[in-house]
């Protein structure tokens, strides 16, 4: 096992791990990216309690950039909303998200608290999943909370 480790750390130099990057955008415009908290307190968490929060990301054409809150590009955007939800976070999805938004559109990426692995508030808390126990009944779960019929 030790003859294992030492022939690949020969192979792969640490320092390719610091020059890993994602994609470029393809498009013609810079991205801006900000984070959102959002509270509704009129809709009550379905696995909680107490007032709905999410944590959202948004990508959008910019006037300066790349990076955190540039200036959005003026005009009428199409908006794509990324959900994932059900244990995989916003950010699986960042190389797209950024891909799109230098093509013209906004991207909303939504971290479903309590379904996603974890979700970090700007206050420094943290949610994790809850334990689905059975999926299937944690599915069933899922869907009757969020208006759909049973089956």
């Amino acid at each position: 096992m030790l003859a294992v480790a030492v022939l690949l750390a020969s192979v792969v130099p640490a320092s390719a791990a610091t020059g890993l990057a994602l994609p470029r955008p393809s498009g013609p415009h810079r991205v801006g990216q900000t984070e959102l908290h959002l509270v509704d307190v009129s809709r009550t968490d379905p696995w909680r309690g107490g007032p709905r929060e999410l944590m959202v990301s948004l990508h959008y054409p910019a006037l300066l950039g790349p990076g955190r809150d540039a200036v959005p590009l003026p005009g009428r955007w199409p908006v794509v909303v990324y959900s994932p939800g059900l244990d995989e976070p916003r950010t699986w999805c960042t190389a797209t998200a950024e891909d799109l938004a230098s093509r013209g559109y906004v991207v909303v990426s939504i971290d479903h608290t309590w379904e996603s692995p974890e979700v970090e508030f700007p206050d420094g808390s943290v949610r994790t999943m809850v334990d689905p126990g059975e999926p299937d009944a944690f599915l069933r779960t899922a869907l009757r909370r969020a208006g759909r019929p049973r089956r």
